[in-house]
């Protein structure tokens, strides 16, 4: 009896031991009510497509030689950096109860990603997701990849899967959920990525306000690194993707590197201010510099595709490792000085470090996509912006007591500063009066002398406005011409002329060298010119009254020949007007004349010469231009000042454009009303400024 009893129990040892093996060598995964998560990944195969080549009917079909991998793993495949294609595969088994279980691929920004589920006739549907397609195209609207999978009872399915990579740290993490366990699990990931997500907002509030409220751009560098690091965790959530830009295909792909080196950027810059590492460790600083632009130049990078978005994507691992350790380095260096802040930044950026590191042996796989690497970055950087708060804290605190050691020292030297302002006043009043009383001496000295200066300047525009012509232009009236003459100073160096000659009006608008006083003895010498050259010698043609003056000034200035001479001279408009043969004659030395004709502004050009100064090698050449006038015409002759006058609220000069729409916009109305229209155009471009240059404009209407 005891031996069939021992025969029984062996023959059910070996029949249990027998079952255990079948169920752990399966190659499939049985589906019942007893799991709510199901770990697949030794039950995962996986296929390497390194040229992307195999289609779906070839990679299915049992018959063309391919082989997959059993992954034999209690982990997911961690691919790290590449450029390959994959395929996976999983065999599922429902039992005898008929449901619905969710695939879900827990890595949101892959680019591509071709799931193939069949239906309960064996025909494959296909699923295309990732980062390259808009989120509203995923069947289940989640931040990771969901694919729902209904069975009847007892049915068998393999479902297919291929991804696409682009020189990506690439894994395939993939779990089957009871759909209650996939919303459970989802709470409890709310919960933590809500608690970090709120330091993140806690922390940006609080820099924003010592920003304000301190004024110091350490504090905008700090903002600017917490936001880096908020879109970056984002991205890496798929949260970004979800909420922010669901339509923008090409920044959820190209965000992870952009964001990255972004906050690694600001992290450098936040550095050398809050440690001020330039007075501390100049050497490092000068690292942490140089870092900060490869940084740079990797975020410039990663606005590109391939190659180039592959490498700034792997630089910026290595670039971020180097750049947290610098800093951590750079921190222990300040704070040996004994600078205060440096501590928190000090187990900060340690725990970050460690954090960073874990994430980026997960990348390269070397770690497994387990809680701690897979969230190593958000728990380093909540620690690490909780600590960098106290430091921004203690620094506020550090700021302060200097600020009170400095108003102490400041209070007890103005203290002595007011004793010995009392003193120095006494001493000072005393030489103040005597200073006084001189000055006023030296200003009624200065004032009797100005009065003398002011009389004679006043005596000589007296002389002046005498010289000047008077009455109206022979041959014209008031009605139909003005003169608008405005000096600069009391005198001017501009000047009008015209008188009458054998039956032809000669006038002439004249701009002499300088102005005030100088510019005056240049016009009395023009003026007498004139009259000795047309009234005395009769000479009526405008090019060769020009080709005279020009030669009486230069022998009269004694400008032959001299380097060092005077180039002393005027520039001149000159028109001789026929009343018999409606022509008018004119010619000029660097100044125009303007016709207006049925609103329409003609320029006549004058020779490039002045009247005066020395020309080596050269004979000034001055020539008529005839010009037969209509009824109505209106002519323009002026000097520069006009033109040259600045203002107009950007402090710019009128120039001749504005001043040639004045003239065809005046030349309808009355002289009169001209002239006032001249004079209001130019008060109000001038505003509060001051006029720089003698002003005059002569016109005239046939």
């Amino acid at each position: 009896m005891m031996k069939n009893k021992l025969r029984i129990s062996i023959l059910f040892f070996f029949l249990l031991t027998g079952i255990s093996l079948a169920k752990t060598n399966s190659d499939e995964i049985l589906l019942n009510d007893s799991v709510q998560r199901y770990d697949v990944y030794r039950q995962l195969y996986w296929l390497e497509d390194a040229a992307d080549t195999l289609h779906f009917k070839t990679v299915c079909d049992t018959t063309s030689g391919i082989k997959f991998n059993l992954n034999f793993k209690d982990e997911e495949p961690n691919l790290g950096f590449t450029n390959s294609s994959y395929w996976f595969k999983i065999k599922l088994k429902n039992d005898l109860k008929e449901r619905k279980v969710i695939l879900e691929i827990p890595y949101p920004f892959l680019n591509r990603l071709d799931v193939f589920i069949p239906d309960y006739r064996g025909e494959y549907h296909r699923a295309t997701v990732g980062d390259h397609y808009p989120f509203s195209k995923r069947e289940i609207i989640h931040k990771n990849f969901l694919f729902e999978i209904p069975f009847w009872p007892n049915e068998h399915k393999t479902i297919y899967a291929h991804i696409s990579c682009d020189g990506e740290a690439t894994s395939f993490p993939v779990t089957i959920w009871q759909t209650l366990a996939l919303g459970e699990k989802d709470y409890s990931q709310q919960i933590i990525l809500g608690f970090y997500y709120g330091i993140l907002l806690f922390a940006i509030f609080l820099s924003l306000f010592l920003g304000i409220s301190l004024g110091e751009r350490s504090n905008l560098y700090y903002l600017f690194y917490i936001i880096g690091i908020g879109v970056f965790q984002l991205s890496l959530d798929g949260l970004a993707f979800e909420y922010l830009w669901p339509n923008n295909t090409w920044l959820a792909n190209h965000i992870i590197p952009l964001a990255g080196s972004f906050a690694v950027f600001f992290l450098l810059i936040f550095t050398q201010q809050l440690l001020h590492t330039k007075k501390h460790t100049p050497q490092l600083h000068k690292l942490l510099t140089i870092i900060a632009w490869f940084d740079a130049a990797l975020h410039f990078m990663s606005l590109f595709n391939n190659p180039w978005y592959s490498l700034s994507l792997k630089s910026l691992n290595f670039t971020a490792l180097i750049a947290n350790v610098t800093v951590l380095i750079t921190a222990v260096g300040v704070f040996k000085k004994g600078y205060r802040p440096a501590r928190y930044f000090l187990i900060a950026f340690s725990l970050l470090i460690l954090g960073v590191l874990t994430a980026l042996l997960k990348n390269f796989g070397f770690l497994p996509r387990v809680f701690i690497t897979e969230y190593g970055i958000q728990i380093g950087s909540a620690i690490e912006i909780i600590l960098i708060s106290f430091a921004l804290a203690e620094r506020l605190k550090t700021l302060k007591e200097e600020k009170q050691i400095v108003q102490e020292l400041l209070l007890d030297q103005l203290q002595e500063n007011n004793r010995s302002q009392k003193e120095q006043n006494i001493i000072l009043e005393k030489k103040v009066k005597t200073r006084t009383f001189e000055i006023e001496q030296q200003n009624k000295i200065i004032a009797d002398k100005n009065k003398d200066i002011t009389d004679s300047i006043n005596y000589a525009k007296r002389i002046q406005e005498a010289i000047l012509p008077k009455g109206v232009i022979q041959g014209l009236n008031e009605q139909n011409s003005f003169i608008y003459f405005k000096p600069r100073d009391i005198v001017s160096g501009d000047f009008y002329w015209y008188t009458e000659k054998n039956n032809t009006t000669i006038i002439a608008a004249v701009d002499c060298t300088g102005h005030g006083v100088p510019g005056a003895f240049m016009s009395m010498i023009g003026t007498t010119l004139l009259n000795k050259v047309v009234n005395d010698e009769g000479e009526i043609f405008p090019s060769k009254i020009l080709q005279q003056l020009d030669k009486s000034v230069v022998e009269s200035l004694q400008q032959k020949g001299v380097a060092a001479s005077s180039n002393d001279g005027m520039d001149m408009a000159l028109c001789s007007i026929n009343f018999d043969t409606q022509q008018i004659l004119f010619c000029g030395a660097s100044r125009p004349l303007y016709l207006v004709r049925n609103q329409h502004l003609i320029e006549y050009k004058s020779s490039p010469l002045s009247i005066g100064g020395f020309v080596d090698g050269n004979v000034k050449v001055f020539e008529d231009i005839v010009i037969p006038y209509q009824k109505g015409d209106s002519f323009y002759m002026f000097t520069d000042g006009y033109c040259d006058q600045f203002g107009g609220g950007d402090d710019k000069k009128f120039m001749s454009k504005r001043l040639k729409e004045l003239c065809v916009e005046m030349a309808p109305i009355t002289a009169a009303e001209q002239k006032q229209k001249l004079h209001t155009t130019l008060i109000n471009w001038m505003g509060r400024g001051r006029q720089i240059d003698d002003i005059l404009v002569i016109g005239f209407k046939m």
